[in-house]
């Protein structure tokens, strides 16, 4: 398996060219980002947005101080009945720029039918597979790269600083306001994932199972060991190697940023009344 299979990242520099990489399963995480218009795309995308641009890398820390803690004030929502779905985008538009004004979220909001793609994010996450259509324009511009450690190849560690400003900006992204944000937004989200083939239309369960994902991630501390293969790369790890392609995914955004990442994601699920599954 790919340590980055159809996901937002690149392939290291170091392996050989002899061979193309298999075809990806998608067309090119995140993290599932944001997390919109009410989750991680509620989960990776409003998980991934913000209002102010991205701290310094900094060393791996033994707690997480990044996710608000002082109570906010709620959402100047509109008080108005919510669009048919087929004419949701400017409405979408207008509630979820209440939370952010950054550039990323910008060009995501560029884009159409937004309910849906993050609808879209949320079951692909919840699969265990990366949101790498709804959230390419996410990826870093730069691939992994490999060390050397020993008589291996480990994950050059300063890859990680290239999810830096994904996890800042989602760090800005008050999660109570994204809930609320959300619960706003809640029946098109339903209307969509009826149409998806879920007649219950339980887009909480949706949102639970993508936050399942993003927590049972492992946060490893300790180089990450790979391989080359011909054409992409591979965990040593047997247990790193069976994971989801979302968990592998995450794990490239070093052990801070996830532990942001799932410090985010808990806050978002509890104000929002969804259990993780």
């Amino acid at each position: 398996m790919r340590i980055d299979e159809v996901s937002l990242d690149r392939d290291t520099g170091e392996v050989p060219p002899a061979a193309p990489p298999p075809p990806r399963r998608g067309p090119g995480l995140l993290i599932a980002a944001a997390v919109i218009a009410g989750i991680l795309a509620a989960l990776v995308y409003f998980v991934w947005i913000g209002r102010r641009p991205a701290p310094a890398a900094q060393p791996a820390p033994t707690t997480s101080t990044d996710v608000p803690v002082a109570p906010v004030q709620p959402l100047a929502l509109p008080d108005e009945p919510l669009p048919p779905l087929s004419a949701s985008d400017s409405f979408v538009r207008r509630v979820v720029a209440l939370l952010s004004e950054h550039p990323a979220l910008a060009r995501w909001l560029a884009s159409d039918a937004l309910i849906e793609r993050t609808a879209t994010a949320i079951e692909q996450i919840g699969d265990g597979r990366t949101p790498a259509e709804p959230f390419a324009f996410l990826r870093p511009s730069t691939r992994a790269a490999t060390v050397r450690r020993g008589s291996g190849l480990v994950v050059d560690p300063a890859s990680f600083r290239r999810w830096d400003e994904v996890a800042g900006v989602v760090m800005s992204a008050d999660p109570a306001q994204a809930a609320e944000v959300y619960k706003h937004l809640r029946p098109l989200f339903v209307e969509t994932y009826r149409g998806m083939g879920h007649p219950d239309g339980n887009f909480d369960a949706a949102i639970g199972r993508a936050a399942g994902r993003v927590l049972a991630t492992p946060i490893v501390e300790q180089p990450l060991g790979v391989e080359t293969r011909r054409g992409y790369l591979e965990h040593t790890d047997a247990q790193l190697r069976g994971l989801a392609p979302v968990s592998r995914q995450l794990l490239l955004m070093g052990p801070a940023n996830l532990r942001r990442l799932q410090e985010w994601t808990n806050r978002f699920l509890d104000a929002a009344a969804i259990e993780p599954r």
